[in-house]
């Protein structure tokens, strides 16, 4: 069940002026790290993953809009790509690049994890805010995934 985006605030411990509460986006990540775990699983090759990996990035992000923006949006003090970095914020980059590392050949996997995230973190940005053509989900989700595995 989706719930409201007040209601999601509420369950994670964001309220209005939350801004920078790392503590309750760490709560987050674990959700988000089993929905792409799960969404990995019994993937028929590297492109399925990736694939499967991506449309359940966006539908988490669409189905739970008070978290994404929670973690992905909101100013936060939380360390990212660094030394200090949390756990679970690590955690979720590493089942991204679970589904980029089969994929990745001689490219430098954290790199391309970065652009694909990137990616989908704009598609979902841009897609929710009305600012891309609504039918072509699916197209442009083929078309990322088609980059990033095109030269392995």
């Amino acid at each position: 069940m989706i719930q409201s985006a007040r209601g999601q605030s509420r369950t994670v411990g964001l309220g209005r002026r939350a801004g920078n509460d790392g503590a309750a986006i760490l709560n987050i990540r674990p959700a988000q790290c089993q929905h792409l775990a799960a969404a990995r699983t019994g993937a028929a090759d590297g492109r399925a993953a990736l694939a499967r990996v991506a449309h359940a990035f966006i539908g988490f992000a669409h189905q739970n809009p008070a978290l994404f923006d929670a973690m992905f949006t909101r100013t936060t003090t939380l360390p990212f790509a660094a030394e200090d970095t949390p756990a679970e914020l690590n955690a979720g980059f590493a089942e991204l690049r679970a589904a980029v590392d089969v994929v990745a050949g001689i490219r430098d996997p954290d790199t391309l994890t970065e652009v694909m995230w990137a990616s989908l973190h704009g598609l979902v940005t841009l897609d929710r805010s009305g600012r891309l053509r609504p039918d072509h989900h699916a197209e442009r989700v083929d078309t990322l995934i088609a980059g990033l595995v095109a030269t392995t």
